[in-house]
């Protein structure tokens, strides 16, 4: 099983001093990011479709083997609602392709309320999305979870996430040979304070790595990602829940990317 890890996100001025050396230019923030971890969730590609310019700065501040894992734009999933949205994911997989290899899954996080009515909304949005990408859906309403779109996202290759929020149930199945899961927790910390740990979610992420234990016989990949919300410092978050699994941060790197920047840096 491969294993990549990472946050929702880098640019965060909250890290300063935690992992972010004081002086570093925010530019340099996806550098020195891609030195200790090989993933990241783009949650940025939610609000606006990037141009190549980004795209372009993006692959050089990375490693060959690092990935990005876009959300799907928001027009899509909460304007439109899945619906007639092909001209829309159309242009989002035109720009987003350019990442090539670097693309990793693309996450379409639906919102908390759209609930399941019938299946052909989720049946013929799925059956639109173009093929040669991997995706996975994030539902934050329990009424999807049924047997019958666990079938057709079977059929596909599509991924449901595992997610730890207050949307929804814990849910552990896999409908693909990746698994994805997202340590969201709630809004209760608030921005100013990500710099440090506020809540502390041991236990929780005890049982999350059992649960990857569980299934790692079965599936090829694992793209785990921890967000501020959940416990204040997602750096924390993440490298507990890689040294639980026996994995530190130099296991994981792209070792020509680290050992470049960390010429250029000292």
């Amino acid at each position: 099983m491969n294993i990549f890890a990472g946050t929702s996100g880098w640019s965060y001025e909250q890290w300063v001093d935690a992992i972010y050396p004081h002086g570093l230019r925010p530019s340099q923030y996806l550098k020195y990011y891609s030195t200790r971890y090989n993933a990241v969730e783009i949650d940025s590609t939610f609000y606006r479709i990037p141009d190549d310019k980004t795209i372009l700065k993006w692959i050089k501040s990375t490693g060959g083997n690092f990935k990005f894992c876009p959300k799907m734009f928001r027009k899509v999933t909460h304007d439109m609602k899945l619906e007639n949205t092909g001209e829309v994911i159309d242009n989002f997989i035109k720009n987003i392709s350019s990442l090539g290899k670097n693309l990793g899954i693309i996450l379409i996080q639906m919102p908390p309320t759209l609930k399941f009515k019938n299946i052909k909304l989720i049946k013929d949005f799925i059956g639109y999305l173009p093929h040669g990408f991997k995706f996975t859906f994030e539902f934050r309403d329990n009424s999807w979870f049924k047997d019958e779109i666990s079938s057709i996202l079977r059929d596909y290759g599509i991924g449901i996430a595992w997610a730890d929020t207050p949307f929804i149930n814990k849910h552990y199945e896999l409908t693909s040979n990746f698994l994805y899961l997202r340590l969201v927790g709630d809004r209760t910390i608030q921005e100013s304070n990500f710099g440090r740990t506020s809540i502390f979610r041991d236990v929780q992420i005890e049982e999350w790595v059992k649960k990857i234990e569980e299934v790692s016989g079965r599936i090829e990949s694992a793209f785990i990602f921890a967000n501020n919300h959940y416990e204040g410092y997602a750096p924390r978050t993440i490298d507990l829940l890689m040294t639980k699994l026996g994995i530190s941060n130099h296991d994981f790197i792209d070792r020509k990317n680290h050992e470049d920047y960390q010429g250029k840096l000292f």
